[in-house]
């Protein structure tokens, strides 16, 4: 499947220089006012071009299919390569011109390595072995295309301040608000980004993935009012606060006093052991529930974390899942929450020796994936923060040998 601005050279030059192409079908898009062509070519799953599409799509309300039969032929024919000519998205080190739509956009920061975001990895080049951490992010990357069910749908949030991150739609959390007309609450999903996440050592407890809850944004004015209103609903019992001071905005919690948004109250009342302890007020019902918020304020976005502290995190958070509900934020909700999931999702091998012909990397990669399809494609964005948690699960077993 080609994607290229409508040229008739750039469309017979694409089609000749790689073999790989077959023209099958056509259909146009328009993103943005700009034309693209679409040609479908049959070497890799079906899926991954429905989910390009439906990338591409979201990314401009106005997007239109000319072809609409184009459609059915991509459910049904696999994906080929896929590249923008202005803007040619390649992974580093295969060199092969598959599917990394704007969701999936890679970059080569001043590291060398490759990461999703544009400002800079601290970590010293010597210490990780670069050309086999791109090669096997990018494998990553490809793979959660590769895997994503044709079914699986993504929808862009309609509040927040990350919009561009697109989640999945079949675990969204609703919340319930008061429509003005007639003051009936109504449940919806997909106000703001937030899904149920499922990790395997607790599969029955209630654990939330989103983003900060951004107030100084033009886009997300109503955010924090909806935030707390998804933590009373939901039962929440933690919020495990990952965002890092220097980089988030105005505070969605009150530090002394309390603070009122919209229908919702926080009133703050101690903080024992690092611990914030709030009461939340929320004024339609008159009702209240008390939370607690735990901030980890000394890990810096796009860097890799301490690993014993990165231990103590997981260990202070498991207790709770069997408790009430837990939310997990950082600011977007992909990247230092995408390594706090993967660590509870293999908490187990915290007390269970994997086996010397298992690979922690085939294991780990097997937990991002699994969790990418709870809550984003993009979900652990950096070849870092794989590395982050490959190196918590080694420090487990690693635990292991030191007691014999």
């Amino acid at each position: 499947m080609a994607v290229f601005p409508l040229q008739q050279t750039h469309i017979s030059c694409d089609l000749e220089s790689n073999p790989y192409i077959s023209t099958i079908g056509k259909c146009h898009i328009k993103v943005r006012d700009e034309m693209w062509g679409i040609e479908l070519a049959s070497s890799e799953q079906a899926s991954a071009a429905k989910l390009l599409l439906q990338i591409y799509l979201t990314e401009s309300e106005s997007a239109e299919i000319d072809e609409l039969h184009a459609l059915n032929a991509i459910k049904q024919t696999p994906l080929g390569n896929v590249w923008n000519l202005k803007q040619l998205r390649v992974t580093s080190s295969a060199k092969i011109y598959y599917s990394i739509p704007l969701d999936f956009i890679i970059r080569s920061n001043t590291t060398g390595f490759n990461t999703s975001d544009t400002r800079l990895v601290t970590e010293p080049n010597e210490q990780f072995p670069r050309k086999s951490l791109n090669k096997k992010f990018d494998e990553l990357t490809r793979s959660t295309m590769l895997m994503w069910p044709a079914s699986h749908q993504i929808c862009r949030p309609k509040i927040g301040r990350f919009l561009g991150i697109l989640v999945p739609t079949i675990n969204l959390v609703p919340i319930n608000v008061l429509i003005s007309d007639n003051n009936q609450p109504l449940s919806i999903k997909g106000l703001i980004s937030a899904n149920y996440i499922t990790v395997h050592p607790f599969p029955k407890a209630k654990l939330i993935a989103t983003e900060y809850p951004y107030h100084d944004s033009p886009y997300s004015p109503e955010h924090p009012e909806l935030f707390w209103k998804l933590v009373f609903q939901q039962n929440i019992g933690l919020i495990v606060d990952l965002s890092y001071s220097f980089e988030s905005a105005l505070p969605y919690y009150p530090q002394k006093t309390n603070l009122t948004f919209g229908s919702m109250t926080v009133i703050y009342t101690k903080t024992d052991d690092d611990i914030h302890q709030y009461q939340l007020v929320n004024n339609e019902k008159q009702s209240c529930k008390r939370v607690q918020r735990l901030h980890i304020n000394n890990w810096p976005s796009s860097v890799t974390y301490d690993l014993t502290l990165l231990d103590e995190l997981v260990c202070k958070i498991a207790p709770k899942l069997i408790d009430r509900g837990v939310l997990i934020h950082c600011n977007s909700g992909i990247g230092k929450t995408g390594v706090v999931l993967n660590a509870l999702n293999l908490f187990n091998y915290r007390s269970q020796v994997i086996s010397p012909s298992v690979s922690i990397e085939k294991i780990t990669d097997s937990s991002i994936l699994n969790l990418r399809l709870q809550k984003s494609p993009k979900l652990v964005r950096t070849p870092l923060m794989r590395q982050n948690i490959i190196d918590l699960v080694k420090k487990w077993q690693n635990a292991f040998s030191s007691d014999v």
